[in-house]
Parts: C-alpha cells; structure tokens; sequence
C-alpha cells in the first residue's frame, strides 16, 4: 500500500479533526450565549462544521460508506466560501473607517457570488460545485491579503500574521495543484484543510482568553492526537504492505 492509496483515509481523519474543532467552537459560542460579539463565531463554527462534515462523508464514499447529495454538495461549498468572508469581517471589526467596510462588503460579495454560481450550476446541470468559483476564490481572498494590510496598520504584528497566514493558506484551495490528482501529498492534504486554520483566527479575535484557555489547548491536543495517528500511518502501512507482498 502507497501513500497515495493512504489518502482517503488521512483526508478522513482530518475532515473528522475539523468537525471536532468547529463543533467545539460552536459549544463555546453556544454557552456564551447569543449577542452580538457571538454572531461572527457562531457563523464560522456552523459554516466550517458544515464544510468539514460533507468532506468527511465525501471520503467515506471511498469505502462505499456514503455519498453526499449534489445539493448538500453546493450547500457545502457555499459555506466553504463565506468562511473566509467571516474571517476578514472579525479581522476588519474594529475598524471604523469606511475603507474597511467597503472591504468586507468586498469579501461578502465576492462569497455570495460563488454560492450563487454553485446553485445556478446546480439548477442547470444537477452537478455541484462550480469549477470556476472553486478554483477563483481562493486566489481572489489572497489578493484581499494585500489592502487588507493598508487598512489593518494599527493591529498588532502578532494579528496581522495570523489571519494573513490563514488567508493565505486559504488561497491554496483554489489553486488547481491542491486539487490535481498529480499534486504532492503534503500540497493535497493542504488543500483540502486549508479551512482550519480560519477557526484559530475567528477565536482569537473574537474570544482571546477563552481561546488561550480552552479552545487552543483541546484542539492542540487534538490536533497533535491525529497528526501522530496521521505519521503512524504514513510510516508504518506502506512498510506493512511491502512486507506482505514480499
């Protein structure tokens, strides 16, 4: 066995990752109660647990475990593009000036379109997602990184680096190597997970001692629980594999 017949189940394990570290942030806002400095988390919770969850089910059909319906389909990948629309709202929040929110209305448009485009495809051909709006709106939010910059001059180095980090990181999903069948393992498996790194990014805008209390210690652990099985796999299966064949 090869590290490429592996990935089904390594995109598993993470797409399970997400779900728990959105879910987790969805408890969070939920025990907070509902205002409107939890609006912008709730968002990003249910919209990358909604995103997270169709990947899960989408690998699971490897095993002919499930399919995802081609509506959840365009549900999902509608809520993949308004995570990032979420993010720079939380990042531009604070700033009152009208540069900063004829950005965010940028971001929210440029999120409804591809939605839009992923229905219309949809009603259309019965097929989801929309190619072009997959491959486009990641490079297009990595662009926003760009102004984003000019009008965030007065955050903190530390703030700026992270959500530009994670916006960027973002961007790989439209970029058509994180989705080729003849892409690395390693640029594959960013690219299909490139939306976890929004949820640090909401929680420490929005929630900054709860996410150095709870959230980043539960996910870390998480995080690091996977990464280990993920390594074991990787180094472990192939060999087993070879040995058996021998």
């Amino acid at each position: 066995m090869t590290l490429p017949d592996l990935a089904p189940v390594l995109h598993a394990m993470g797409y399970l990752t997400a779900c728990l570290i959105y879910g987790m942030l969805l408890l969070m806002v939920g025990r907070a109660g509902w205002s409107d400095a939890t609006r912008l988390p709730f968002a990003a919770g249910a919209l990358g647990f909604v995103w997270n969850l169709r990947g899960f089910v989408s690998e699971l059909s490897a095993f002919g475990l499930g399919v995802t319906p081609e509506a959840f389909d365009a549900v999902a990948y509608s809520a993949l593009a308004f995570l990032p629309a979420v993010v720079v709202h939380s990042v531009l929040r604070e700033e009152g000036a009208r540069a900063a929110r004829r950005w965010v209305f940028v971001a929210y448009f440029a999120s409804s379109a591809s939605s839009l485009g992923h229905f219309v495809h949809l009603a259309r051909t019965g097929l989801a997602p929309w190619p072009p709006a997959v491959h486009g709106l990641g490079p297009l939010f990595g662009l926003l990184i760009v102004p984003l910059l000019f009008v965030t001059g007065g955050q903190s180095t530390w703030k700026r680096a992270l959500w530009m980090l994670a916006l960027a990181v973002f961007a790989l999903t439209g970029q058509r190597v994180a989705f080729h069948a003849e892409a690395s393992p390693f640029l594959d498996m960013v690219g299909h997970h490139a939306s976890m790194p929004l949820a640090f990014v909401i929680l420490y805008q929005e929630y900054r001692f709860a996410f150095a209390d709870r959230f980043l210690k539960r996910a870390l652990s998480i995080i690091v629980l996977v990464s280990m099985a993920m390594g074991a796999l990787v180094l472990l299966v192939p060999a087993l594999g070879s040995d058996l064949s021998d």
